[in-house]
């Protein structure tokens, strides 16, 4: 464990690490970006309930805190950002299973962070998180009034994928193990 906690290779940079990584990554996303429209992706978020035993009393305070009425299962809420080549770039796991994707990605450190980005940065959630200048979320049924919006909702699909990516080559790893 000590030799994969000390490889450089395997460190997940955070999105936040330096001016120049925030420029690198929103270069990387620029060019997986049809015609180079979205331009500031730092990065893509989402959550995943990773999957646990319901806990018994005597481990938590309150084990109905662990339950998802969503997934109607036991976990934890997992909250993970990656790159546009779906590397995993941070990942927070504080928050149990009946938390929301929006309160959890609140709860979670690196979010202070991801709000000081510079202007024209952001991360690309879906409609579980708030939109901010730093956190950029699809147009709603409801909010879709023009072609602009659609469009805006195509081209961020287009980034955000790499997230959903990212997660399903993580199961791929569960399943096998």
């Amino acid at each position: 464990m000590d030799a994969i906690c000390h490889c450089p290779e395997l460190r997940i940079h955070s999105p936040t690490e330096s001016q120049e990584r925030i420029h690198d990554l929103a270069e990387s996303f620029t060019n997986i970006s049809k015609d180079g429209v979205l331009t500031g992706c730092v990065g893509c978020i989402d959550g995943w309930l990773c999957h646990i035993r319901a806990p018994s009393p005597n481990e938590v305070p309150d084990v109905a805190a662990f339950f998802s009425g969503h997934y109607q299962k036991f976990g934890v809420n997992v909250q993970a950002i990656c790159d546009a080549f779906s590397r995993f770039t941070g990942y927070c796991m504080n928050s149990p299973g009946k938390v929301g994707d929006s309160i959890a990605y609140k709860k979670w450190p690196l979010s202070k962070e991801i709000m000081q980005l510079p202007v024209g940065f952001y991360l690309v959630g879906d409609n579980a998180y708030p939109l901010s200048d730093s956190l950029l979320v699809p147009f709603n049924k409801l909010e879709l009034k023009s072609r602009k919006h659609s469009d805006f909702n195509f081209y961020l699909s287009q980034l955000r994928i790499r997230i959903e990516m990212a997660f399903e080559g993580d199961q791929d790893v569960h399943e096998a193990a």
